[in-house]
């Protein structure tokens, strides 16, 4: 992937993915290793900006689940 693309960043085809794994500690409760979502674009500018609001609530939810 070029630079200046986010790590959680990835094309399928034409369409990008936020894709992004889950800690260990965290599996059982979450119930997967990964998570993957659609980002509903082809265009790379609107996939870094959905990407970055998919990461940042990811990181939300596993601060919230980590306690």
């Amino acid at each position: 992937m070029p630079v200046g693309h986010p790590n959680n960043l990835v094309q399928r085809g034409r369409v990008y993915y936020f894709r992004r794994a889950v800690p260990y500690t965290l599996w059982d409760r979450v119930g997967r290793r990964e998570l993957k979502a659609s980002l509903k674009t082809t265009e790379l500018a609107i996939a870094k900006l959905r990407c970055r609001k998919f990461s940042n609530r990811f990181e939300q939810l596993i601060e919230t689940r980590s306690d």
